[in-house]
């Protein structure tokens, strides 16, 4: 099967898988806000965010190693596959370990991270055993065969994951509803979703097994030292990129937790919804095409590469700024009609969170290239940059500007480190300096000016309709994405990667 159909077809499962669990999340959202309340929010926001930066044991190993699966699958080495693929296994074993090792000793440090900790008991909240029990459901997505799933992702074929998958997300959402409606149970919601993140690993290894059944064959070969020592160069690069994604994501929670209280990370966490989703539907369309992109740096030339990045940077552009649009012009409205008005931040919170948004779009693109190209140790310290201005700008900031301080800390710290330097990076080490950078600051600073004149555009519309209703909120939204899409397109037309998206998009459609 061709790249160009390896890619549609990731593209369109991973869009219908996004929808159906979008869809799912904000359902399961508005009950367990009605039948558990804030405290209850703003606990499953705190916890999921500290074992998120547990995750860091994770070392990066994926991205190092789904880039040392390119090229043998591209071969058919499955000698080679088999030997990366048994390092890969006793690896996650030991991450899961580790994962189980550090959570449990954060255990005496609860009280110190959340700010009314006194009140849970009052409140019928275990928080320990409730932490215990998202420890858990973190350690079991390194266990119980999950390292299998990176050998289809890497041969271009993550789409009949997606399909597996549907009845699994579908099943483990409405038994999460059920309980909340049925039995109010906190325990039991948390617990249920172990059970169905162990489930999914399974039918993941079994579709893995089927599809590639020499790695089942016994084989003593490993990885030489000098490959491991390689690898792990590799993946100290890539740990330290993680910390600073795992920290821009994670701490926002922590610090607000620590600072003002749970109740505010609930409603945070409600707005941080409408981001993670965004966030998740386009890391879904980035994967879809991330083993192409990987393809594509093993067997073309730099000029065949250099036209794929200006399509994914226009592609970029035109997705994630039209969502950081709609989030401005009618997250309010969302929220509103959503949860009530009780819930809404305001419309300079939405203007941060839109920032956010866009940035996360050229931190994301920029990550793709990165690691398909294999750029894992240039400039690898510069995340740390990113890590200490993000907690010392939060921090400093939270007190007197509250929840805007500690967004603008990780937007502050994105800008001063990531989003001008990973292009340099690319272009130096990737494109070998045969193509000027400037050519990329140019061309998006022209991004921008278009984002920024279609929100101007769409928010004049907007304002002149109600502040809430699901028709209102709906309309708005359509009124975004139709500006958006008529000023880049009177912007961009007449270019190379604008016809190329243009018509894949047709294509897609027809299929």
């Amino acid at each position: 099967m061709s790249r160009k159909q390896n890619t549609i077809r990731n593209f369109i499962t991973s869009s219908f898988s996004e929808i159906l669990i979008m869809i799912l999340k904000f359902v399961t959202r508005t009950v367990f806000i009605q039948y558990l309340g804030r405290e209850y929010l703003g606990i499953n926001g705190l916890f999921t965010n500290i074992l998120q930066m547990l995750s860091l044991t994770e070392l990066g190993l994926a991205n190092a190693l789904n880039y040392q699966l390119y090229k043998p699958l591209a071969e058919r080495d499955e000698k080679r596959i088999r030997v990366l693929m048994k390092f890969y296994r006793d690896a996650y074993r030991v991450i899961g370990l580790v994962i189980i090792a550090l959570g449990t000793c954060l255990i005496p440090f609860l009280p110190y991270l959340i700010h009314d900790y006194d009140k849970l008991a009052s409140l019928g909240i275990n928080a320990i055993l409730i932490y215990l029990l998202y420890l858990m459901q973190n350690a079991s997505t390194y266990l119980f065969f999950a390292y299998k799933s990176a050998l289809i992702k890497a041969d271009q074929k993550e789409y009949k994951l997606t399909i597996a998958s549907y009845g699994i997300t579908v099943a483990s959402y409405v038994s999460q509803m059920l309980i909340l409606v049925l039995l109010k149970n906190f325990v039991l919601y948390t617990g249920i979703l172990i059970v169905f993140n162990i489930l999914q690993n399974l039918v993941y290894a079994r579709i893995v097994d089927k599809l590639y059944p020499y790695i089942l064959s016994a084989d003593r070969d490993r990885l030489s030292t000098k490959e491991i020592k390689g690898l792990f160069k590799d993946c100290y690069a890539l740990f330290i990129y993680k910390i600073n994604q795992v920290v821009l994501n994670a701490t926002d929670n922590i610090v607000l937790s620590a600072f003002i209280g749970l109740a505010i990370v609930g409603e945070y966490s409600n707005y941080m919804m409408i981001y993670n989703q965004i966030k998740i539907i386009m890391i879904r369309c980035f994967n879809a095409i991330k083993a192409s992109l990987g393809n594509i740096h093993a067997v073309e030339s730099v000029d065949k590469e250099y036209s794929f990045f200006r399509i994914l940077n226009l592609f970029t552009a035109i997705t994630y700024g039209t969502a950081a649009i709609g989030t401005i012009v009618a997250g309010d409205s969302f929220i509103r009609s959503w949860i009530g008005d009780d819930f809404v931040l305001g419309k300079v919170f939405c203007l941060l969170l839109g920032i956010e948004i866009y940035i996360l779009g050229i931190r994301q693109f920029m990550s793709s290239y990165r690691t398909t190209m294999g750029l894992f140790r240039q400039g690898k310290y510069r995340p740390l940059v990113g890590i200490i201005l993000n907690i010392a700008i939060s921090v400093a900031l939270v007190k007197p500007l509250g929840l805007y301080g500690v967004m603008l800390g990780t937007i502050l710290s994105d800008c001063l480190t990531m989003v001008w330097f990973d292009p340099i990076v690319i272009f130096k080490y990737g494109f070998k300096n045969s193509i000027s950078v400037k050519d990329y600051f140019s061309i998006n600073g022209k991004y921008l000016v278009v984002i920024l004149f279609s929100t101007m555009i769409s928010e004049s519309i907007c304002r002149v309709l109600p502040n809430s209703g699901w028709g209102i909120t709906i309309v708005k939204i359509m009124i975004c994405v139709a500006v958006s899409a008529v000023v880049f397109t009177l912007s961009c037309y007449r270019s190379a990667e604008y016809k190329f998206l243009y018509n894949q998009t047709k294509i897609i459609l027809k299929k």
